[in-house]
């Protein structure tokens, strides 16, 4: 019988084990990118972008695009097969104060790599539109910057750098940095239209400020490399800010820059303002005019800077679909609204990220751990019920309480004694009325 006791007892530890572990599984956040952090610096972002590698290996490679001049890498994280014979790029924080799309890129790759298999769009899964389209997506190309504008001028490691630094002048505070850590605009030290003077300073600066020549900057040159070695299908551009996205074209990119565009305008709901010209020196104008390839430049947030953190939730659910659709579509049909669906959640997107934000994963419990869950509580309940605490199993005889079987009918005692009554004495007392008469007929024969 203790043996049986122990292995219940072995039995209902167990079960409590398993379902405290299941149940941490299921409302803990399972997220990699924290999309909570109002400054999401260089550190978190490499952090994630490692974690995600890991986590997600068949379907998410990180590389590095080169180093900034601090000495920082520019990551690019590749999602989908690197057999596709198409890719598209996704850049952000090429402005270094507008860090708040460096999160929202991150939280764009881990969806599609969290989803692969389960997400579709317009029918087709992540997996089966990142297979024939890879997606590039560089998070932060101007890492130096972002931390300035984070963390000011004592961000900078190397000490020239810094002390260089120091002299450029600051249009309002470091929080307002644009610039690399050399004072260079990275969004006009293109080739297009560089020696339009009519919006650039002619000094180092923390903005406008596009350089001596074009391309003189190593983050510059991270996105002209890359994109050259790719097929690449189309350019998606994260600024801030108001609301708005710039486009163009060219008789090469018109009638794919349309079908882009629309994508970004159904998504987003922002106005478009179309470009034309040679530009100054900024991205846009560079990979339409001289890569020929179909470019959106999508100006999220509102308000100053740095941006207010509140708003990455509709920045976020703005833009998740736009690589994606973007990607099927560059299949050769131009699709319309995306039905984004899922096979385990019939929930959108936006009610299942604040739902996760709200410290509850939408992850259910793998199948077998809840096999094991019920056949381990419905062998303790046997075991518990059946043996352990079976009535009257365990008393002790005589014991208070004590529930005993009743005994046979045979054996048992007279009513009197069940209903308490001691048992007669055959030596009790005669009764007063006979111990009398015998007295007194002694008396008569003495007298």
């Amino acid at each position: 019988m203790k043996k049986l006791r122990r292995c219940a007892i072995v039995v209902l530890g167990l079960v409590a084990a398993i379902t405290t572990l299941s149940i941490s599984t299921v409302f803990a956040d399972t997220s990699v990118v924290d999309t909570t952090d109002a400054k999401y610096s260089y550190a978190d972002l490499t952090a994630d972008a490692k974690a995600l590698a890991k986590k997600y290996s068949d379907r998410c490679r990180l590389s590095s695009l080169g180093k900034s001049w601090d000495g920082r890498n520019i990551w690019c994280l590749r999602i989908g097969s690197d057999n596709a014979s198409r890719q598209i790029v996704v850049f952000a924080c090429v402005h270094a104060r507008e860090y708040i799309n460096g999160p929202v890129a991150m939280a764009m790759a881990e969806e599609y790599c969290k989803n692969y298999t389960a997400k579709k769009v317009n029918g087709r899964t992540y997996k089966d539109i990142f297979s024939h389209t890879q997606l590039y997506i560089v998070p932060m190309v101007n890492p130096d910057g972002v931390m300035i504008a984070q963390e000011g001028l004592d961000s900078i490691r190397d000490k020239t750098l810094r002390e260089k630094a120091e002299t450029y002048p600051v249009s309002g505070g470091y929080y307002n940095w644009k610039a690399n850590a050399r004072g260079v605009d990275i969004n006009r030290n293109f080739e297009s239209g560089f020696n339009d003077t009519t919006n650039k300073n002619t000094v180092r600066s923390s903005e406008r400020y596009g350089g001596t020549e074009p391309y003189t900057e190593k983050e510059t040159m991270a996105m002209v490399n890359l994109v050259k070695e790719l097929n690449c299908q189309a350019v998606i551009n994260l600024h801030t800010m108001g609301q708005v996205y710039y486009w163009g074209y060219t008789d090469q990119t018109k009638e794919a820059e349309e079908r882009l565009v629309k994508i970004v305008s159904e998504e987003t709901g922002y106005s478009g303002q179309l470009e034309t010209g040679n530009g100054d020196g900024d991205a846009e104008h560079y990979f339409r005019n001289i890569t020929h390839t179909p470019y959106v430049c999508i100006e999220n947030a509102t308000g100053g800077y740095p941006n207010d953190h509140s708003q990455f939730t509709s920045i976020y659910e703005k833009n998740v679909n736009i690589p994606v659709r973007t990607a099927d579509a560059f299949r050769g049909e131009i699709v319309k609204k995306a039905d984004t669906s899922s096979e385990t959640s019939g929930e959108s997107d936006a009610t299942a990220k604040q739902k996760l934000k709200s410290a509850m994963s939408l992850e259910l419990l793998p199948p077998w751990i809840a096999l094991v869950i019920a056949v381990a509580f419905a062998a303790s309940y046997l075991i518990w019920t059946r043996i352990i605490d079976r009535p009257g199993r365990h008393d002790a005889p005589g014991k208070r309480g004590s529930r005993r079987r009743p005994a046979p009918r045979s054996t048992r005692p007279e009513p009197s004694l069940r209903a308490g009554k001691s048992a007669p004495d055959e030596r009790r007392k005669p009764d007063r009325r006979s111990v009398r008469s015998e007295r007194d007929r002694n008396r008569g024969k003495k007298s």
